[in-house]
């Protein structure tokens, strides 16, 4: 369990704000007392809630993959105080992925597709995932009026697709890539991403 100690200026009153790059719970000195859950498939990064305090307390961070324990220390001021805390800074890349959780992000893919579970999907996917990925591309891509966040659905979605097609060696899938790129309405915005994998394509 990892501790470090942060100094807050003042006392009794806090407003205190999280933020978070991973989906978090975040406990008030036990895990018994939730004070907020931060998630990110709902489009939620950060969170506000006033608590009443002593000199010190914790706050517990509990995600898929790591518990935090983090100690603060108030100075005894009655006046209110305004505190941002952002976890990101606390985490390693090895970290953030531990955090990912693959059967949250298969399920959110299925009903209701979001960047974060695409994101998720580029690290933690397994082989029989590709299916998935392709899938959901292509019904993505087949959508008749696509909007901004569709082709930024489609992009996360074909990132996801690409990096596995890599890592399984699925070269056939650049395929799939390539033909949605070709009427993909946001390449001057995400056509960056498609062109990865297209100019990347290993040659047999």
């Amino acid at each position: 369990m990892y501790t470090q100690e942060q100094t807050i200026t003042e006392k009794r009153l806090i407003n205190l704000t999280i933020s978070s790059p991973v989906n978090v719970s975040v406990y008030y000195n036990t895990k018994s007392t939730l004070l907020m859950s931060i998630d990110l498939n709902t489009g939620i990064n950060n969170d506000t809630k006033e608590i009443m305090s002593e000199d010190n307390f914790k706050l517990i961070f509990v995600t898929h993959g790591f518990e935090k324990s983090i100690n603060f220390i108030a100075k005894p001021y009655d006046l209110p105080c305004r505190y941002e805390f952002n976890l990101a800074d606390m985490l390693s890349q090895e970290e953030i992925i531990s955090s990912y959780d693959r059967d949250a992000a298969i399920y959110y893919i299925n009903i209701e597709p979001n960047g974060y579970a695409f994101e998720q999907m580029q690290s933690v996917a397994e082989e029989s995932d590709i299916e998935l990925l392709h899938n959901k591309l292509i019904e993505l891509s087949s959508v008749e009026e696509s909007d901004a966040h569709n082709d930024y659905l489609i992009a996360c979605c074909a990132m996801a697709l690409g990096k596995n097609a890599e890592k399984y060696e699925k070269a056939e899938e650049i395929e799939t890539i390539r033909t949605v790129y070709e009427n993909y309405n946001s390449k001057e915005t995400y056509g960056y991403i498609f062109e990865k994998f297209i100019n990347e394509t290993v040659e047999e």
